[in-house]
């Protein structure tokens, strides 16, 4: 969770003010870094990130899902060029399971 803006607002200004960023660190308890990058940005407000860039492209995988259900997850990984284990991540955060065998009859 993100810290206030409030609260970057007062510590950036308490430095700009002439404190040093120990000073403001120990008055706000956030860590120094923090105070650091805090001066470092134009803007304090906290930044939302919608959606992540992936190597792997959604849209092409459900594609890929679609046209060849049956294939394996190692043959999946060659077709994206990349491993196996990326490529079951990728699968998961699309919430597409592997195939499921039908159970067998009982005689």
């Amino acid at each position: 969770m993100p810290y206030s803006l409030d609260l970057r607002e007062r510590a950036v200004r308490c430095i700009r003010d002439g404190a040093s960023v120990e000073e403001a660190a120990t008055r706000y308890e956030v860590s120094r870094a923090t105070l650091y990058r805090w001066l470092k940005r134009p803007i304090l407000k906290a930044t939302v990130v919608s959606r992540r860039h992936r190597k792997l492209d959604a849209a092409a995988l459900k594609a890929h899902v679609a046209q060849f259900p049956d294939a394996r997850l190692s043959e999946r990984a060659m077709h994206f060029q990349c491993h196996p284990s990326s490529m079951s991540r990728a699968l998961k955060r699309l919430k597409i399971t592997h195939k499921k065998t039908a159970s067998l009859p009982t005689a």
